[in-house]
Order: C-alpha cells, then structure tokens, then sequence
C-alpha cells in the first residue's frame, strides 16, 4: 500500500497514520422531503369534506378513516398511471 492509502483508509478511521488525529467524515443526508407536509394537507383537505358530509356518528368514523387512505390512494393511482 502507498502512503496515500493509507491516509485515505486512516481519515475513515478518524485518525492519521502519523499519530495526529483527524476529523472524522460525516454523512450529510438529504434535507426532509415535503411529502409529508403535502400527505399532511390533503388528509385535512379529505378529513374537511367527509367530515361535512357525514349525516350520523358511523359516517363521522367512516371519514375520518376515509381522510387518512384518499391522500394515499390518490398518490397509489397517480404514480400506477406513470409507470413508476
């Protein structure tokens, strides 16, 4: 092995082949996506229009449920019809 291996396989290990230490590497991820902001509004939106045509208690349950799997099955349909 060269010098410049072994320095590159010690900066993974957080410390250098002299003895010194050295910082070690941190993975940056990705920032959050916002799929969730946007799953998180279209449950409101669903929640808002079942719950405003519910006529008795089972029909305040059913679109509560309702609310939660449209935004789901809207985004299922969706990426089925591009092929992904």
């Amino acid at each position: 092995m060269t010098t410049t291996e072994v320095d590159a396989g010690s900066r993974r290990e957080g410390t250098a082949s002299a003895g010194t230490s050295v910082a070690k590497e941190t993975k940056r991820s990705a920032p959050p996506a916002a799929g969730g902001a946007v799953y998180g509004l279209g449950m409101i939106g669903a929640l808002v229009y079942f719950l405003r045509a519910a006529e008795s208690r089972e029909d305040y349950l059913f679109a509560v449920g309702k609310a939660i799997a449209w935004p789901a099955l809207l985004v299922y349909l969706a990426l089925r019809r591009l092929g992904a």
